[in-house]
């Protein structure tokens, strides 16, 4: 699993950076002690499959299943010729 290790090390040193959110609430609002959840919803990354069985299944309520799933985990396809 040397190839894992090496795709990790790649991610963390190429793609994570650090980041300061500064949270600027109404005046009459104060933060302390509060906790805040941050969402990655968009990135530059392009993370995708092929194409090829879009569409490609008989059964509609699958296919239909697969076309939501990869709208939702993908944000890139490729088209074979």
């Amino acid at each position: 699993m040397e190839a894992w290790r090496r795709a990790r090390e790649r991610i963390r040193h190429e793609r994570l950076r650090p980041v300061r959110l500064v949270l600027q609430p109404p005046a009459d609002v104060s933060l302390t002690g509060s906790t805040a959840s941050v969402a990655l919803t968009r990135h530059a990354f392009r993370f995708g499959a092929n194409l090829f069985m879009l569409d490609g299944l008989e059964d509609r309520e699958l296919d239909e299943a697969y076309q939501r799933q990869f709208e939702a985990l993908f944000n890139y396809a490729a088209a074979d010729q």
